[in-house]
């Protein structure tokens, strides 16, 4: 029997049973949050089938303990000569395919390849990582460069250290690394200029989809004015829509490793269409004439091609439009500004979106729900503001007081 506590500095720790019927407690090293939590809730239910079957090994577990000393154990040091490549890809993806989605493991494998696996520290023994090899790491990435030239994006750069701070934590919980690793790396700081949320403007808007075709046309108009991702556009099928009630079903998310479910629970979400989006989706029914389950369909009327629909539709469109260039997802950007300057109510934006809470909707786009001034047309209801009837207030005086003139 195996479960876990929290000791009294807010620590958690593994208790079980051991085979000789006593109570072991073992440290994780980590304070009790929310994502250690699943971590070691993970481990407990490994070493809890380890007990059970009767294959728990105490010294290649825990082969730092005092305990293994005690109990006259010999640590399993052939465990502790792993390189780090080999564990990410024998130990962490392996455990991987049974806790994500398939896309989200084509991912994780292929930032795993390109930043952890081919890098210096890829190559170093678990048990000989130190936080100076962390810190090198931090400066091989943002040394690396695009196909472009460009520096890594942030985003991107946090995204692999995601990838390697997940393996160090693996490998931190089965005992292979130093116990005083210091995985939680501070993430990498933005530049000053870069950020997430660059929208278009309504003119560049309507200068892109100007330049587009007539299917791009009504592509660009629902990426720009649903707020739904790119994604769940490409994904989006007939039977989704529904005209009579003017909203659309978002309940697929097509991605170039094929068709997933949304990003999050949230994701499965009702949007209401603007008169717009409607407008458009009926000019390319009597496009595709119901001969693809799509909505925006390829040549052989299947699924788009993501990587074409990004790297060759959309820079083409925005090269013909002549704005500067953004990603495809700036669509969705757009959209979130482009409402809240509207005065769009941030908790219908929020279900629109798909967003999980406030928060999130709060935090990326905060600089666009107060504008600073408000305009004319606002000041002056404002200004109707009064009292009822708008009659002057009454005087408090009691009665009392006036008849007998003592005020």
């Amino acid at each position: 029997m195996a479960w876990l506590e929290q000791d009294r500095h807010g620590r958690l720790r593994l208790a079980f049973k051991y085979y000789d019927g006593g109570t072991y407690r073992e440290p994780l090293g980590v304070a009790a949050n929310k994502r250690t939590r699943v971590d070691a809730e993970r481990l407990r239910a490994t070493i809890q089938l380890e007990l059970t079957a009767g294959t728990f090994d105490y010294a290649r577990r825990f082969p730092n303990s005092s305990r293994v000393a005690e109990l006259g154990l010999k640590p399993a040091q052939v465990h502790r000569s792993q390189s780090l490549q080999e564990f990410g890809a024998s130990a962490w993806l392996a455990e991987k395919k049974t806790d994500v989605k398939r896309s989200t493991l084509i991912y994780y494998s292929e930032v795993f390849k390109a930043h952890v696996q081919n890098s210096e520290i890829g190559s170093k023994l678990l048990a000989e990582i130190t936080d100076e090899d962390m810190n090198r790491w931090k400066l091989e990435m943002e040394s690396k460069r695009t196909v472009q030239g460009e520096p890594l994006s942030t985003r991107r750069k946090n995204m692999a250290l995601d990838v390697l701070s997940q393996i160090l934590r693996l490998a931190k919980r089965r005992g292979l690394t130093q116990d005083k690793l210091l995985i939680d790396t501070k993430p990498f700081k933005s530049e000053e200029n870069e950020g997430e949320v660059k929208p278009f403007s309504e003119e560049e808007i309507e200068r892109l989809i100007g330049a587009a075709l007539p299917w791009e046309r009504s592509l660009l108009t629902v990426c720009f004015f649903t707020g739904m991702r790119r994604g769940e556009v490409f994904g989006l099928r007939w039977s989704s829509i529904f005209f009579d009630r003017e909203r659309i079903l978002v309940r697929s998310s097509l991605t170039r490793h094929g068709e997933s479910s949304p990003k999050s629970k949230t994701s499965n979400r009702y949007v209401q269409m603007l008169p717009r989006v409607r407008e458009e989706l009926l000019k390319q029914r009597d496009r595709v004439k119901l001969r693809s389950e799509y909505v925006f369909p390829n040549r052989e009327w299947k699924a788009l091609n993501v990587n074409w629909v990004t790297k060759v539709l959309w820079p083409r469109i925005v090269k013909r439009a002549e704005v500067p260039y953004r990603p495809l997802m700036q669509t969705r950007h757009t959209y979130a500004t482009l409402m809240l300057q509207k005065g769009a109510p941030i908790d219908w934006l929020q279900k629109q979106m798909g967003h999980r809470n406030l928060q999130m909707l709060i935090r990326h786009y905060w600089r666009w729900i107060n504008p600073g001034e408000l305009s004319r047309d606002a000041l002056a209801r404002l200004e109707t503001v009064r009292t009822p009837s708008n009659q002057p207030h009454p005087d408090p005086t009691p009665s009392h007081f006036k008849a007998t003139g003592e005020v």
